[in-house]
């Protein structure tokens, strides 16, 4: 299973780009993926995914919150200071907040990139870091080799 522990993720990205607000019930709770919300489709039952809150202001995000918790999800990453701590701590679901001026696609390649190349789970991996060191070279610039969802496998 691709993923990593929700409190090895955190120190890996935890800090000022993305605050801790409240804890899932179990730190050892594996993060598997990272999900945007749509406020037009139904919330998909992901056991282990980060749900991105675009378009929910964080003081309305306690429903997101709930919701998230229902459909197994390890956390919720809000804009803004004034999420739904307390709907979290009583759902056993982390609360994450980034910042007002940071951009969602940011957010989501830095959860996604710590997700996807965690050593514990880049086994068999080497060749595509090769790779991606010789695409870097002829092409004069970084390379990420990602997978259909978006994790990256290897970067140069």
């Amino acid at each position: 299973m691709n993923g990593c522990t929700f409190s090895g993720l955190m120190d890996v990205v935890g800090g000022p780009a993305l605050r801790l607000q409240a804890a899932p019930a179990d730190p050892s709770a594996q993060v598997t993926e990272v999900l945007l919300f749509d406020p037009h489709a139904p919330l998909p039952a992901v056991p282990g995914a980060l749900l991105l809150a675009v378009g929910v202001r964080a003081a309305a995000a306690g429903p997101l919150v709930r919701a998230a918790a229902r459909a197994g999800m390890t956390g919720v990453v809000v804009r803004g200071a004034d999420g739904p701590v307390g709907e979290a701590e009583a759902h056993g679901v982390a609360l994450l907040a980034v910042d007002e001026e940071t951009a969602w696609h940011h957010v989501h390649l830095l959860l996604a990139s710590a997700i996807g190349t965690r050593p514990e789970h880049a086994g068999g991996l080497g060749d595509l870091f090769a790779l991606a060191d010789a695409i870097a070279a002829a092409a004069g610039g970084a390379v990420s080799v990602e997978d259909p969802r978006q994790r990256v496998l290897a970067y140069s």
